[in-house]
């Protein structure tokens, strides 16, 4: 059986220290596999400057695959919708909604880290 994955999907200016915390466990503790979305191919930079290879973009992400599908805040989020980030999210909601109601064994979340920042 393969191990479960947890998705993180990253936005150029995203708050980097969101998702550590919770991926370094997941794939220390839980045995989980991380995989990184990105809206296309290129390399993501955070809010610190860290940058970050995607391995999928979010055009090949299948929502059935995730086990968790993580979206660290930052200020790229108060840019306006993303019709192909909602999209992805009513699917895996979709997904997680199927699961639940038909009793599977594998578990499925959706959790958003999100915190914007504001300096005066």
């Amino acid at each position: 059986m393969l191990p479960p994955t947890a998705y993180v999907l990253l936005r150029n200016g995203f708050a980097d220290w969101e998702a550590a915390s919770a991926l370094a466990e997941l794939q220390r503790t839980f045995e989980y596999s991380v995989r990184v979305i990105g809206l296309s191919s290129r390399t993501v930079v955070s809010v610190g400057g860290m940058k970050v290879t995607t391995d999928l973009t979010l055009s090949e992400f299948v929502s059935d695959s995730a086990s968790i599908l993580i979206l660290p805040g930052g200020d790229a989020w108060t840019e306006g919708d993303v019709p192909e980030v909602s999209q992805a999210l009513r699917a895996v909601v979709t997904w997680v909604g199927r699961s639940l109601e038909f009793a599977l064994p594998r578990w499925h979340w959706l959790m958003q880290v999100c915190s914007t920042m504001v300096a005066h």
